[in-house]
């Protein structure tokens, strides 16, 4: 039970790194600093930053669906490279 425990939180970690990866990729892309995407998403700059910097460990959905809506992503394009069934 615990293997699986750690497994689960890592199989988190990979995610959430990727999901970084692609907000960072957009807010560059865009010429977007992280206290203009604050302001546009109405996301305090200190949350920005702990996602972007990876420091958060687990960003709220709504966080991140809001984030993804001022960079013009969907959930599936942060997400995409994700294999689901090693969560299983």
């Amino acid at each position: 039970e615990n293997m699986a425990y750690k497994r689960k939180i890592g199989s988190n970690k990979v995610l959430i790194n990727r999901m970084t990866e692609k907000l960072s990729e957009a807010c560059m892309k865009q010429d977007l600093s992280a206290y203009r995407l604050s302001r546009l998403s109405r996301i305090p700059l200190t949350t920005i930053l702990h996602i972007m910097d990876g420091s958060t460990r687990n960003p709220g959905f709504y966080t991140i669906a809001k984030m993804c809506v001022v960079l013009g992503l969907s959930m599936d394009e942060i997400i995409q490279e994700w294999d689901w069934k090693e969560d299983e």
